[in-house]
């Protein structure tokens, strides 16, 4: 687990009562009797004023009541009362905003061992298929039933530790995973009822193709291809759901790329310059320059003067 958005999550967990850990594979948290604005420091909300980063686990947020908000891959959530989230590993975690007074629930896994199995996903959808951020919105029966569950899985891992079974441990996070599955099911059957625009099927298949193919294609006719649309039409149907042109969807969803590398300090600006598939590095400096008023150089020097937090100092 490398990469300053492991430091900036776990931070925001902070050292209390409520924070519990299993094993190194399980991480649980809840300010469930402690108002957030208590929890929140001003080291965490300097590391998240350097958002973008790349997660590389599961994170499961349940907003019991109030407000969070937060753009993934060019997409914004705003979840409020019973509303769940799902981040996948490969979100590129934009910003996030919340209301002081809410209270969440934070579950992470940073890999498959403890997330849950195939009931989860039940006939709802298949695994192979859950490779994008979702949101779902519970009822107040099953949100409660959630919150339940979860307090007598961290009340047995608080008591026992480590020691507790790991089988037992997964079947608790497996009911939970059962209860978003609920949700989300009577979700998709709403959706059912109410489609989408053509406008809007379109522009949620630009995305779904722009998130896996962005670093070998910047140009709008790869997309308008791949939709069997002219590039014309492809143009109009996108700036009629999102009010923006493609090029610009696609020149955001390269920057936000290039400024989480840059910021990690995992790789030289020469190598974030082949990784995003720019035939010079010359060419990638004009390109970020062009979106952002820095050079890719200036933005790196900018994160690294600033007072950041290191994961070794988590």
């Amino acid at each position: 687990m490398k990469g300053l958005i492991n430091t900036i999550i776990f931070k925001m967990m902070p050292k209390a009562e409520t924070m519990v850990k299993y094993s190194d594979r399980l991480v649980m948290y809840d300010n469930l009797d402690v108002p957030l604005a208590d929890t929140v420091n001003q080291e965490v909300r300097s590391v998240i004023s350097h958002l973008p980063k790349k997660i590389n686990f599961v994170i499961a947020l349940l907003c019991v009541t109030g407000r969070f908000s937060i753009k993934c891959d060019l997409e914004e959530f705003c979840i409020t009362d019973g509303g769940l989230l799902v981040l996948v590993p490969g979100t590129t975690a934009e910003s996030l905003d919340f209301d002081p007074d809410s209270k969440m629930i934070v579950i992470m896994v940073p890999d498959d061992e403890y997330a849950p199995e195939a009931s989860f996903h039940n006939a709802t959808y298949a695994r192979s298929n859950f490779t994008s951020s979702v949101a779902v919105q519970l009822d107040e029966k099953t949100t409660q039933s959630g919150i339940e569950t979860y307090r007598q899985l961290r009340s047995i891992l608080k008591e026992n530790g480590n020691k507790v079974n790991k089988d037992l441990v997964k079947a608790y996070i497996t009911l939970m995973g059962g209860l978003a599955a609920v949700g989300l099911h009577t979700q998709i059957e709403n959706r059912k009822k109410n489609k989408l625009s053509a406008a809007e099927t379109v522009y949620k298949d630009f995305l779904k193709t722009l998130s896996t193919n962005f670093r070998a294609h910047k140009d709008v006719s790869f997309y308008a291809d791949a939709a069997g649309l002219s590039s014309k039409y492809f143009a109009r149907q996108i700036f009629n759901a999102s009010g923006k042109h493609p090029l610009d969807i696609i020149r955001e969803q390269v920057i936000i790329d290039a400024k989480s590398m840059l910021s990690s300090g995992e790789y030289t600006i020469s190598e974030i310059c082949d990784i995003l598939d720019f035939s010079t590095q010359a060419q990638f400096n004009r390109y970020f320059k062009g979106a952002t008023g820095m050079t890719p150089g200036e933005f790196q020097k900018s994160v690294f003067k600033a007072d950041v937090i290191h994961p070794e100092n988590a």
